[in-house]
């Protein structure tokens, strides 16, 4: 979503967010905030963990991941985003787990 500053787009996905939560459609959420200290190279480190807390499959298929090779955190953002969600995700459905 884009927008001016001020214009309440916050608060449309926040609400947004928390009725795909109550209904267990929400996988995730990541919010950057403007003027403060976010870093934007931990965005799929952050979305892999929460993924992790709500998918029991995709924990343990990290949890590998992570064990194999302990310096994806320092690689390129694409990479992060390449190892951490689109190929667990691709394997854990092709296992025909929940995805």
């Amino acid at each position: 979503m884009r927008g001016p500053a001020r214009v309440v787009k916050s608060a449309i996905v926040q609400t947004c967010a928390k009725k795909l939560k109550k209904t267990r459609h929400l996988g995730t959420a990541f919010f950057f905030t403007v003027n403060k200290h976010d870093n934007s190279l931990l965005l799929f480190t952050i979305i892999s963990y929460q993924l992790a807390i709500s998918l029991s499959d995709y924990c343990t298929a990290v949890d590998g991941n992570i064990l194999k090779d302990k310096t994806f955190i320092k690689k390129k953002i694409s990479s992060q985003f390449e190892s951490l969600i689109i190929e667990l995700l691709q394997k854990l459905e092709k296992q025909g787990k929940r995805v």
